[in-house]
């Protein structure tokens, strides 16, 4: 089933969730963050991205919903709520690290232009250097996007600054 041009709900869901549910998966995942992630490989001229890749032959199906039973699972995550998606870009022969160090430069220089396009929450370049993490949680005092690591929560100024001093950008 697809949900936008490019992305079908399998790619969002694991392999037991959607044999269980269907086409009824689509009421446990954030449609305004799968359409994040479609206006995402426009922006960029991806000519592709990977969530979950199962339904092709992979062994990946926890880069979306997660469900508990498996291991990254934790109850009260954007995960676990239907709410996160880890994407790897692909775009040519390009790494894929170059390609997630443009896209973090760019959200951290513009971050109102994601933050309108649901895109709410990324994970920092240090946490996930080959993917990129977003998600749709939202703090009370929130105007753009946010960049996050474990502990700690960083305006855009902040992290252009870390990344500058990292060589990233």
């Amino acid at each position: 089933m697809k949900l936008t041009a490019n992305i079908d709900l399998r790619e969002v869901v694991p392999k037991s969730f959607w044999e269980a549910k269907k086409h009824r998966a689509v009421r446990f995942i954030d449609a305004g963050l799968v359409m994040a992630a479609q206006w995402m490989m426009r922006r960029y001229k991806w000519d592709s991205i990977m969530i979950n890749d199962w339904m092709y032959g992979g062994q990946s199906e926890q880069r979306g919903l997660r469900i508990p039973g498996q291991k990254l699972y934790r109850g009260d995550g954007a995960h676990d709520t239907g709410r996160a998606l880890d994407i790897i870009p692909r775009r040519g022969d390009e790494n894929a690290r170059d390609l997630v160090a443009e896209f973090h430069e760019h959200a951290a220089t513009y971050p109102r232009l994601y933050f309108a396009n649901n895109i709410w929450r990324i994970e920092t370049i240090q946490l996930a250097p080959t993917w990129i993490h977003i998600d749709s949680i939202i703090w009370p005092d929130q105007k753009e996007v946010a960049f996050i690591d474990m502990t700690t929560r960083y305006s855009p100024q902040v992290y252009m600054e870390m990344m500058k001093k990292d060589g990233i950008c």
